[in-house]
């Protein structure tokens, strides 16, 4: 069995900045397209996995001078190229210790 301190470590030795670990009610009374327990009826918990986005990176949108850097190196990088490969190895380690994941990248819902 593995712990949440487990999960935790590999994450952020990945790379994420925060992991964290809730239990799947948290979601009750949540609409249906927002609650996973309709992708994984059986899961018991939920991983968040975050990413910083440097402080520099938002002057230029506070000041009104430079927004490109926000989504070239913030944002987008972020959930486009970053998080999925970390979110990946912290999937092959729950798998590879017998448990069962379903990946899923931070989306816009519209």
């Amino acid at each position: 069995m593995i712990t949440s301190e487990e999960v935790k470590e590999v994450g952020k030795r990945c790379g994420a900045d925060l992991v964290g670990i809730g239990s799947m009610d948290r979601f009750e009374g949540a609409p249906k397209q927002m609650d996973p327990r309709y992708i994984m009826p059986e899961a018991k918990s939920i991983i968040g996995i975050g990413f910083r986005i440097h402080r520099g990176l938002f002057r230029g949108i506070e000041e009104g001078t430079f927004f490109a850097a926000y989504t070239a190196m913030g944002y987008a990088t972020i959930n486009d190229g970053y998080a999925p490969k970390v979110l990946r190895e912290v999937g092959n380690f729950i798998e590879d210790n017998g448990y069962e994941t379903m990946l899923y990248q931070n989306t816009v819902f519209g």
